[in-house]
Parts: C-alpha cells; structure tokens; sequence
C-alpha cells in the first residue's frame, strides 16, 4: 500500500491512527485478501475458479498454470495478478498462502497525509 507514496509501512500504519478514512482503507484492504470460511491449499485452486473475500463479497479469480497460481480481481485497472510464493501456511485460524503483490480493491489516493 505504501509503495511509491514514500511511506514506510511502519509509517502508515502510524497515519492510520489519526486518519479514520485511511483506516478504513488499510482495512478493507487487508479484507480483500482474506477468503472466510474457506481452507484452501494451494494446489486445491482451480484455474477459472471465482472465490468470495471478506470485503463486501468480492470476488478473486484464480489462475492456474505450470508456472503457478495467480489470484486477481482488483476494482482498478492497473491491477496486476498477485503470485501465490508461499503457501499452505498453517495459522491458528486456516492456512495463509504468501503473495508477490497486495490485493487491493480501490485505486488509492496518491496523497495519504
């Protein structure tokens, strides 16, 4: 999220404090990437398979081919699919799966101060 603006992650989690509206981004960005009521391992995605998030009820689409598995379905139009680099990460609440690129589902302000 604090890619190009010149803010630490550190930093903006700081920002986010003081600032109800970026809270409030940082945390539906961090829903988007979360599917609820679901376990899926890695390699149990289907290439071509939709799967709900816990922002609003959007969707991700999966891509599946033999260099890996991609999740894409950010609401912007730069958006570019994030790589699965870490999976089946065991949590107390589901398995988390490492990505190469943050999700998100809205075209953030290019000031956040």
């Amino acid at each position: 999220l604090a890619a190009g603006s010149g803010v630490t992650p550190d930093g903006l989690l700081q920002m986010a404090q003081t600032n109800p509206l970026l809270r409030r981004m940082l945390t539906n960005a961090l829903s988007f990437n979360q599917l609820p009521g679901v376990v899926i391992g890695q390699f149990q995605f289907q290439d071509g398979q939709k799967v709900k998030t816990a922002y609003q009820g959007k969707e991700l689409s999966v891509k599946r081919d033999d260099s890996g598995v991609y999740l894409s379905g950010a609401l912007n139009s730069r958006e570019v699919p994030a790589k699965i680099v870490q999976g089946n990460i065991r949590t107390k609440t589901g398995v988390a799966h490492g990505v190469n690129a943050a999700l998100i589902p809205f075209t953030l302000p290019r000031t956040l101060g």
